[in-house]
């Protein structure tokens, strides 16, 4: 049967955990309540898929993926026309999800209300470790930035109209990132997940889910625990071997020269063949932008050419890949050399 024969469940009527799963619904055009992945609607062109999707897929106990699952239908379905989190979020709120319910499941933690201050302790102590083991890296928040509500609300079952909405204690501005970016803001990603079962746990008990007792942060916010969580990860990851480091910033730099104008000059020769074929398609001119490829000599380092000469097959076919590829190399060439000369992010080079 279709997905869409089923009903879309209305977070307006606050339905509990127990009727939702009494019967299939939807909570996307695409995904039902009990699927493994659930795609949210409204993806943007030029986005990975993965950052509109959250995935279920861990092992560990179905009561625990079922709450997580009913909070992150709270966060990113529709109420009264509104949706606390953007589905482009998607993608980080998953990772948080999957690295509390494997943290759950390792400590044989079985229900929410076990996360108690010891609980939190150990998981904010044990954050640090697995941040700096690429074992436990997450595909679909990689340069997602920061879980951070566009819209928030007060805890509770109304949503209050978006021009009276309180700032909660928790929506201060974001801290400054430590160091890393990268890891500050996967440690932030995990312990806000504590935070959000905490924030709405009115809307989560009237479901028939069990809570949280304590405030995780005592009044405060995950992000002083992030910043000493990812500082100590950041100590923990191993800088590249200088032999490492050198032969490849080594191989960056000679790129840079000669390889670059050639890489130059090839790609101006193919853009114009290009322009022509555009126009007319002629076969004979595909054949001679082939041949151009083909013949072209690339310069020499260090007393012989740099690039054997391009070879494609007998239809001429794979020119555009290849020169796709050479001008990749240059690009990454320049990229490598920006970061070890200048410790730029990449964030930051982006941006120049």
């Amino acid at each position: 049967m279709d997905n869409e024969s089923f009903p879309l469940v209305d977070m307006d009527e606050m339905p509990t955990l127990a009727e939702i799963l009494a019967k299939p619904v939807r909570v996307t055009q695409a995904s039902l309540f009990v699927d493994d992945t659930w795609y949210l609607d409204g993806s943007t062109p030029g986005y990975r898929d993965t950052k509109f999707a959250i995935r279920w897929t861990v092992d560990a106990d179905p009561k625990l993926i079922n709450g997580l699952k009913y909070l992150a239908a709270l966060l990113f379905l529709r109420r009264d026309g509104r949706k606390i989190y953007a589905h482009g979020t998607a993608g980080t709120f998953s990772a948080g999800a999957r690295h509390l319910l494997r943290f759950m499941t390792s400590h044989v933690y079985t229900s929410f209300d076990q996360l108690d201050d010891n609980a939190v302790d150990l998981f904010t102590r044990n954050l640090h470790v697995t941040l700096s083991d690429p074992a436990f890296a997450e595909d679909d928040e990689l340069d997602d930035g920061m879980l951070d509500a566009s819209e928030d609300r007060p805890s509770g079952h109304a949503l209050a109209p978006i021009a009276r909405v309180t700032p909660r204690r928790t929506q201060k501005p974001k801290p400054q990132p430590s160091p890393d970016e990268f890891t500050y803001a996967a440690a932030y990603n995990r312990l806000r997940m504590l935070q959000l079962l905490w924030d709405h746990r009115a809307d989560l008990r009237a479901a028939g889910i069990v809570v949280m007792a304590s405030d995780p942060f005592k009044g405060g916010s995950a992000a002083p625990a992030a910043k000493s969580a990812s500082a100590t990860a950041w100590d923990l990851i191993p800088p590249l071997p200088d032999e490492v480091a050198n032969a490849i910033m080594s191989d960056a730099l000679r790129l840079i020269y000669e390889p670059a104008d050639d890489v130059i000059e090839l790609q101006r020769r193919f853009l114009a063949h290009k322009l022509r074929i555009s126009r007319a398609s002629p076969p004979h001119e595909r054949r001679r932008m082939a041949k151009e490829l083909e013949a072209f000599e690339f310069s020499e380092v260090d007393g012989k050419p740099w690039r054997a000469r391009i070879e494609l097959d007998a239809d001429g076919i794979g020119g555009p890949k290849t020169v796709n590829a050479l001008v990749d190399l240059i690009r990454d060439a320049c990229l490598t050399t920006i970061f070890s000369g200048t410790g730029c992010r990449i964030s930051e080079v982006l941006s120049l």
